[in-house]
């Protein structure tokens, strides 16, 4: 057979194998009496050698070096992109869940659940592996893209009163009010430069130069207009990696 160089191919490796996960969990459960039921709970998840699509041929940064000449910066400049399917995947969770319910009497329930968690990994979207430098599997290390610090959901069901009045109670009678609300912690995200700082269609993310952490006593139209300070960060040097973590505000 013959190749038109540079040819695209996709690998796996010599020592590829199944990733696994760990789960455990302490519950504890105290009946209050009057139908109330509180209980608390420690979860944990861990997973670790998950396959997941990385570049291994990546344009090295050099004197001279424009995205025309990538290519030839390619660590084996006879392949174009080479993708791995590699088993450098994994995340760790850590939770307490927190919860109440008043079960149906005196006509009304309520249901309440506080979790407060941190969820990392080095991988969350399907799209696989996507750092500054594909050859180093920490450089994403981070929290993960479903990161919700803190989360509290209440539901509640009330039914309401019937009247005593037999043509009234036939139209009003047995009616319930349901609601669920829900309040959370935003999703963490990613502060990227904007720029491909190392002529390698991957865009760098910001250099940290302060900080970008503004007061919380700030009215609500201060925080719309300005949620964290941008002159914290600035665009790093060609050929470096900006040194921003990952999902860091």
């Amino acid at each position: 057979y013959q190749y038109q160089l540079p040819v695209r191919v996709t690998s796996y490796p010599d020592d590829f194998q199944s990733g696994f996960s760990q789960q455990w969990n302490v519950n504890l459960q105290r009946d209050l009496g009057r139908d109330l039921v509180v209980s608390a709970a420690y979860v944990g998840t861990k997973a670790q050698d998950l396959a997941t699509s990385r570049q291994i041929n990546p344009a090295v940064f050099g004197p001279g070096a424009t995205l025309a000449n990538r290519q030839q910066r390619r660590l084996y400049p006879q392949f174009e992109s080479i993708s791995s399917f590699d088993p450098i995947g994994r995340s760790l969770y850590h939770g307490m869940q927190l919860s109440v319910n008043k079960r149906f009497s005196r006509g009304y329930s309520v249901l309440a659940n506080y979790t407060l968690s941190k969820a990392k990994d080095n991988a969350s979207n399907d799209d696989g592996f996507s750092p500054q430098d594909p050859l180093d599997p920490n450089d994403t290390w981070g929290l993960g893209n479903s990161d919700q610090r803190h989360r509290m959901v209440t539901s509640i069901l009330w039914e309401l009163p019937s009247p005593q009045a037999a043509a009234a109670k036939a139209v009003l009678g047995g009616w319930q009010l349901n609601g669920i609300v829900t309040l959370s912690s935003g999703t963490p995200f990613t502060v990227s430069s904007g720029l491909d700082t190392r002529m390698n269609f991957q865009t760098s993310r910001a250099n940290v130069v302060g900080d970008p952490n503004l007061p919380t006593n700030r009215s609500q139209a201060e925080k719309i207009a300005k949620y964290f300070e941008p002159t914290a960060f600035a665009i790093p040097a060609n050929g470096t990696f900006g040194n921003t973590p990952r999902n860091f505000l």
